[in-house]
């Protein structure tokens, strides 16, 4: 009796708080950087927010989307709902507001592939699988958000490899290093409940990359505090971040993806 209690209560968790969790924590991050974008709208000028990843989170959210109705399941295809309406908005006020010809025609030219990437991928799986089975569509469409996912969490690795040379960790945020950590490995305890490996394996790197966050900030927190005291640096750089910004560990079910935006990503002006 008390083996049965303990693997209901682990499918609880697994099964119902772990998406929960998953679900709220992905809305703090989606939303995270809203008030950053209202402020570059109010002010007529983008500031210090990558805007590039916002494209790349828009076919992930939306690939997401399309592999929560391949499986019929509702936490995937909500959770990542608010990450498609906020990074449509950042696209469109990062196009609004670019100074940069070269920039703004980067950013349209990155809208249009994602847009052509997803209506692809939602044709194969609408019209040309539609008689194929559950599980053909589901390995199509998880391939699919794995990929783009891949695509995504290479962006930080550059601005990774500066915190280690610089030994400054004030891109970074305790607060959404701490999200982004508990959202990864909280999608991929429910991947794991699901035995859906396209849920574990990305979420679970997630989490894991949001551990590599928390441990810059423990290890290189002194060249953040000298940045504070100095006046110098980037003015707030976690708070530039979205926080974000994707930053990325950056990710959803697969919402660690849209994490890296908030939480250190390079900085870029447009």
């Amino acid at each position: 009796m008390g083996g049965s209690s303990s693997s209901s209560s682990s499918e609880i968790f697994t099964l119902t708080i772990a998406p929960i969790l998953g679900f709220c924590l992905a809305n703090f991050m989606f939303f995270s950087s809203l008030p950053e974008l209202r402020r570059y709208r109010a002010n007529g000028e983008w500031g210090g927010l990558n805007a590039h990843p916002y494209p790349i989170v828009v076919a992930n959210c939306v690939g997401w989307m399309m592999y929560g109705s391949v499986i019929q399941d509702y936490w995937v295809y909500v959770s990542n709902f608010p990450g498609v309406l906020v990074s449509v908005y950042a696209v469109m006020t990062a196009i609004s507001l670019a100074r940069n010809e070269e920039k703004r025609r980067e950013l349209e030219k990155m809208v249009l592939l994602s847009c052509a990437l997803t209506s692809a991928i939602g044709f194969v799986l609408g019209v040309v699988m539609h008689d194929e089975g559950e599980a053909k569509r589901r390995f199509a469409s998880g391939i699919f958000c794995n990929v783009v996912l891949a695509v995504y969490y290479a962006s930080p690795l550059s601005e990774m490899r500066q915190i280690i040379k610089n030994r400054d960790a004030s891109s970074l945020s305790w607060p959404m290093s701490v999200a982004i950590t508990v959202n990864g490995f909280s999608w991929a305890a429910y991947g794991f409940a699901l035995k859906d490996w396209f849920l574990v394996s990305p979420n679970f790197f997630g989490g894991v990359l949001g551990v590599v966050q928390l441990s810059f900030l423990v290890m290189f927190n002194g060249g953040r505090r000298k940045k504070i005291v100095g006046g110098g640096g980037s003015g707030g750089g976690s708070d530039g971040g979205g926080g974000e910004g994707s930053g990325a560990a950056g990710i959803v079910a697969n919402l660690s993806s849209e994490d890296l935006i908030v939480s250190g990503q390079p900085r870029s002006s447009l």
